[in-house]
């Protein structure tokens, strides 16, 4: 696509033509000021968005963005490289390179496949913040 599509002016006015027209009740209209309140970086790739999905007649997807999901840019999860991984075994131990003595091999009580891999997942990625 030409730059002039990512440039906010003409994209503002691209979103508001296109979620205008169905602004016609109050929770239609509070959707519209929600959406035209984006950040000037999501209005633009909206745009963007919305021209190409309609060159398949597909732009009916974003009518209803009440599935849209503010996503954080703050991080979940720490991420822990596998040197450290290794260094303080939480997956294997360092004298033999087996589970058994790691912190994993110490957590495990799970009964199931799926819940050694959820635990896996928690242990390699931990939470940063409680919830």
């Amino acid at each position: 696509m030409d730059n002039v599509y990512f440039e906010y002016s003409h994209a503002f006015q691209a979103v508001t033509e296109f979620y205008a027209k169905d602004a016609l009740d109050l929770q239609a209209s509070q959707t519209f000021s929600g959406i035209i309140n984006l950040e000037k970086t999501v209005i633009c790739s909206l745009a963007a968005i919305i021209r190409y999905l309609k060159e398949f007649n597909l732009e009916k997807v974003l009518s209803k963005p009440k599935n849209f999901k503010q996503l954080s840019g703050e991080m979940e999860f720490m991420t822990i490289n596998g040197t450290t991984l290794r260094n303080l075994e939480i997956l294997q131990n360092q004298t033999d390179m087996k589970t058994k003595g790691s912190l994993l091999w110490v957590l495990d009580h799970t009964k199931t496949s799926f819940g050694k891999r959820k635990l896996k997942k928690w242990v390699t990625q931990p939470l940063l913040k409680l919830r």
